[in-house]
């Protein structure tokens, strides 16, 4: 198994523990999703820690709680917190959502964020803490959206990330506890294919009309766009 962090412009990481590896999917979210001015913020399914860290390489002043239900994920995440230059602002628990009490238990987030587990009936690993990371059974959506919505500050936002094909279904989901699409962005891998990722952005705040936006991955040559380079180039190196 190859040991070496993953180092990105302020942080390197440590991955190899964690049963969701460092990949697009979070790193589209970390850098999309809008930050509260000060607070908290709680990153749910926290693996390795990467959207916990981005938050904090963002924002100087946002205390950042994260949860993961593995154990070995949540001990990788507290490693790679304690070191980076913003470990006084970041703490883990091994704890599911459901089971998840804040300190003090009278704390609500100002941001939650999430790139959930997503395969619903599809075939599964032979590794059960991977499942756990990969398969809703683990966590599923109406639940995540439930405790959410329970954890988050009546200003709070909760940004995500999930497949297409799931989006109707997530926002009928949100609007079942009060919260509305406040920004919508579809991830189009190539140039002139479907979505296949969607990042959602919900809110107590009753939004008739959500932002709405396409991201382009990589144009038809299978360069990388301007857009997607723009998005991550505080976070990836080699990109300017």
């Amino acid at each position: 198994m190859d040991s070496r962090p993953f180092h990105f412009r302020q942080f390197s990481m440590l991955h190899q523990g964690s049963t969701m590896k460092v990949g697009t999917d979070a790193v589209l979210l970390g850098a999309w999703t809008r930050l509260p001015m000060q607070g908290f913020a709680l990153d749910i399914g926290t693996g390795s820690g990467i959207l916990a860290l981005m938050l904090a390489q963002r924002s100087a002043s946002l205390q950042i709680h994260a949860i993961d239900i593995d154990r070995g994920s949540a001990f990788q995440a507290a490693f790679n917190f304690g070191n980076s230059a913003w470990s006084s602002r970041l703490m883990v628990w091994n704890s599911n959502v459901a089971d998840f009490i804040p300190s003090p238990p009278t704390l609500r987030y100002q941001l939650i964020i999430s790139n959930p587990p997503f395969f619903i009936d599809s075939f599964k690993a032979s590794c059960k803490r991977r499942n756990l990371a990969r398969h809703t059974d683990s966590l599923p959506q109406e639940n995540l959206i439930e405790h959410a919505a329970r954890l988050l500050a009546p200003e709070g936002r909760f940004s995500v990330v999930i497949p297409a094909e799931n989006q109707e279904n997530f926002i009928h989901n949100c609007l079942f506890h009060q919260l509305w699409p406040a920004r919508i962005c579809k991830i189009i891998p190539v140039e002139g294919r479907e979505a296949n990722r969607v990042m959602i952005e919900t809110t107590f705040l009753a939004i008739k009309e959500p932002e709405c936006e396409n991201l382009v991955l990589r144009d038809k040559n299978f360069a990388f766009t301007p857009a997607y380079n723009t998005m991550i180039k505080n976070f990836y190196l080699g990109i300017e």
